[in-house]
């Protein structure tokens, strides 16, 4: 049982970093492309209006996440690998400062002297530069660009593609302008819904407040820039 719930802890700590871009890219596709549809249906835009500025904002947005997130996922990196150096000329450099060091961190979790001091040589031995990374510099997964970027460019264009295509799928089929509003609408809130639904079971979150968080911010962009639509008509 202990064994399988390490397993569980480990795969969660593998994918913490992917379900993080996963929805920073669909959260933000969702609620930009459906807020920017919302304000275009309200003005009442051409159908040729819609498609342009849909899909230039979709594709447009995902590459502007996913360069972001390149661009932040790499210094943070950076920071990280710089910050490991420094500790492995340490570890050369003064041995047994760096093994006083884990002892003290050691105390401070909770383990006697004793105890901490066993811990930190066998830990040392084993590997002391893994040790310190961990439980000193606190990094507990290497940050990875390349994953952070794609993930969450394409969660964006996936996610923005939902209200996009409901948009113009009800606007060309239906002449009341009403219809394609609502119809945004409600797949955006169920876009959002089981975006919260779907991170809060992945990360094993509560649910509830996962969904109020996705859903309280994505109407309220709705309701703004439905307002602002409403203006510019």
């Amino acid at each position: 049982m202990a064994q399988n719930n390490r397993h569980l802890e480990t795969s969660y700590l593998d994918k913490r970093a992917w379900l993080r871009a996963l929805v920073l890219g669909a959260d933000d596709g969702v609620i930009s492309i459906a807020a920017l549809l919302m304000s275009l249906l309200f003005a009442q835009v051409s159908p040729a209006t819609l498609w342009i500025s849909g899909i230039s904002a979709i594709l447009a947005g995902g590459l502007s996440i996913g360069i972001g997130e390149y661009v932040s996922v790499s210094a943070q990196k950076d920071t990280e690998q710089a910050a490991i150096e420094i500790e492995r000329v340490r570890l050369e450099q003064d041995p047994q400062n760096e093994l006083n060091e884990l002892v003290l961190i050691y105390i401070d979790k909770g383990l006697s002297r004793d105890l901490a001091v066993q811990v930190a040589k066998e830990l040392s031995q084993k590997d002391g530069l893994a040790a310190h990374i961990s439980d000193d510099l606190k990094i507990v997964e290497e940050a990875q660009p390349f994953q952070a970027a794609y993930v969450s460019c394409v969660a964006f264009i996936v996610g923005g593609g939902l209200p996009f295509l409901v948009a113009i799928f009800t606007n060309t089929l239906f002449e009341h302008k009403t219809i394609p509003i609502i119809s945004t609408g409600i797949a955006t809130i169920a876009s959002l819904a089981f975006l919260g639904y779907s991170t809060a079971k992945m990360s094993h979150a509560p649910i509830t407040k996962s969904l109020r968080r996705l859903l309280v911010g994505g109407i309220a962009a709705l309701i703004i820039t439905s307002l602002l639509g409403m203006v510019l008509a």
